[in-house]
């Protein structure tokens, strides 16, 4: 009887903490093109463990300092991780078209706090449609 209910806790603690690990992760971001690359439409998302975070700005461009490869466009999200907390992880979505090229293949997204540190950077494909 004992060993029924040890098993019954050890499951339910087991299913509960793979609910908790897929509530809380990140989604990565996107990039979609057109016209071969000339617009692309970027979908970038950051998971915020603390549950703050709300976008302030966005900009073609890599942070000061920071060098791409030919094949990528650079673009920086700066995220001020003091406002809009909630209690839970939460992801800071943000969506902006920019300006690609030729021999561009990738974007490269930059997350950055209000006081320029790099949170997060992501290269992502381009997807053509």
């Amino acid at each position: 009887m004992l060993r029924k209910i040890i098993l019954a806790g050890l499951f339910a603690a087991t299913s509960f903490s793979q609910t908790l690990a897929y509530e809380v992760r990140d989604p990565g971001s996107t990039a979609y093109g057109e016209g071969g690359y000339v617009s692309i439409r970027v979908d970038a998302n950051m998971l915020s463990r603390s549950g703050c975070g709300q976008v302030v700005s966005n900009r073609r461009g890599a942070p000061d300092g920071i060098r791409v490869a030919q094949d990528s466009v650079p673009v920086t999200v700066t995220i001020d991780m003091d406002t809009n907390c909630h209690t839970e992880p939460k992801v800071v979505r943000s969506m902006f078209p920019t300006s690609g090229g030729p021999n561009i293949s990738l974007v490269q997204i930059f997350f950055v706090s209000t006081s320029g540190r790099i949170l997060k950077s992501e290269r992502v494909s381009i997807f053509l449609y």
